[in-house]
């Protein structure tokens, strides 16, 4: 009996978090040479964080990573790699618009990608670039 309340409790309680489906739009973009690679394409997940979904779609993404203290630290994006630029650049940089919380944050103002909370409707824009974009940029 203690089992089934726990277990009930557990799957209705708000602080599990991620459980729900949601659509994530993402858009990749070659700064360097002003091409897009993925436009606006549409994924399902679960995933609570934006760290999560990436590595939840490493493949899809052709996605290279590493962990660091700070978490995930993104070096490669569709065959596009900046883990050998160092602090010259470019580097993968990444916007954040969620329309349903009322945020944007232009490219590299985000937070890191595992402490990036994602709910439907959510779209991210990522950036091979060595210049951050400022909220008057066009």
């Amino acid at each position: 009996m203690v089992l089934i309340v726990c277990g009930v409790g557990y799957a209705l309680s708000p602080m599990r978090g991620g459980t729900d489906e949601k659509e994530v739009t993402l858009t990749v973009l070659d700064g360097q040479r002003q091409e897009i690679l993925l436009d606006h394409q549409v994924f399902k997940t679960t995933a609570s964080s934006l760290g999560e979904f990436l590595r939840e779609n490493r493949e899809a993404l052709q996605l290279e990573a590493e962990e660091s203290e700070y978490g995930l630290y993104i070096t490669g994006i569709l065959g596009l790699s900046a883990k050998d630029n160092r602090a010259s650049g470019p580097f993968w940089l990444y916007g954040y618009e969620s329309k349903t919380q009322g945020i944007t944050m232009p490219i590299g103002q985000a937070p890191s990608a595992d402490q990036l909370m994602l709910y439907n409707q959510d779209e991210i824009t990522f950036s091979y670039t060595s210049e951050m974009e400022s909220g008057d940029e066009g």
